[in-house]
């Protein structure tokens, strides 16, 4: 039964990191910069932005306790 909150949990982030992409899609897609850029760079534009919301969310699934492993515990001093 420790399935069902887990599920909830990552369900619940999923459908929040699609609203936060779409609105940002919303507010970016209008910027006019997209009309002297061209197709191919609103392309790799917004594939960055999918790559960036992703690699947060992602971080946000795996917690801080295993992303201190990565990015090194800053609340020690290290002597």
């Amino acid at each position: 039964m420790d399935l069902l909150p887990e599920l909830a949990k990552l369900l619940g982030l999923a459908g929040l990191t699609i609203g936060v992409f779409y609105l940002l899609y919303n507010k970016i897609i209008t910027l006019p910069i997209f009309a002297n850029v061209g197709s191919i760079g609103t392309f790799f534009i917004i594939v960055l932005m999918m790559i960036l919301v992703f690699v947060l969310a992602a971080m946000v699934v795996v917690g801080p306790e295993k992303l201190n492993f990565i990015f090194g515990n800053f609340n020690q001093i290290n002597q």
